[in-house]
């Protein structure tokens, strides 16, 4: 089956759990955090995604999927969402590797896996990894939520926005 899945005459197990599936047979797998029976999408340990929808249900990226009434961060819905405008940001690394993970936005609002991230502004936000020693940083035009403020950082602000901030 999978690594951590198994069947019997009457069910499928995941580890030593059985689940409400019947045959793994009956499902197909999305991508490596999802699979879907038709009816319903079940995460990687195979429990129901409540109130996802197969039909409009897509991964958008890593662990971030949506269908037209809701996004979540792998299984965690997010609130107060715009799923039309929603989108993973990304993480640029210093070789142009792009990561989105954990962070994610819509027109209005930037969230941190579920959460809304309170006044953070949607336009400016961005996750950059400088040299050392400043590393990973989270920030917008208007402060720094993780990481460390750096010449690097700053240098970046001033000829993105123009001046120090």
């Amino acid at each position: 089956m999978d690594y951590f899945i198994g069947e019997d005459k009457d069910r499928v197990y995941y580890e030593a759990k059985a689940t409400q599936i019947k045959r793994f047979a009956d499902l197909t797998k999305i991508d490596m955090y999802w699979y879907s029976d038709g009816k319903n999408i079940y995460d990687m340990l195979l429990n129901i995604l409540p109130g996802a929808d197969v039909h409009s249900f897509e991964v958008i990226s890593s662990i971030w999927c949506k269908d037209k009434e809701h996004v979540w961060n792998y299984t965690r819905p997010l609130k107060g969402v715009d799923v039309r405008s929603f989108r993973p940001i990304s993480e640029i690394t210093p070789n142009n590797r792009s990561l989105s993970r954990t962070f994610g936005k819509d027109s209005k609002n930037v969230f941190w896996r579920d959460s809304l991230i309170e006044g953070a502004d949607v336009e400016s936000f961005e996750i950059v990894e400088f040299p050392h020693p400043a590393g990973w940083t989270v920030f917008d035009r208007n402060r720094i939520y993780s990481g460390k403020d750096s010449p690097a950082l700053q240098e970046y602000l001033k000829s993105k926005y123009g001046a120090n901030k």
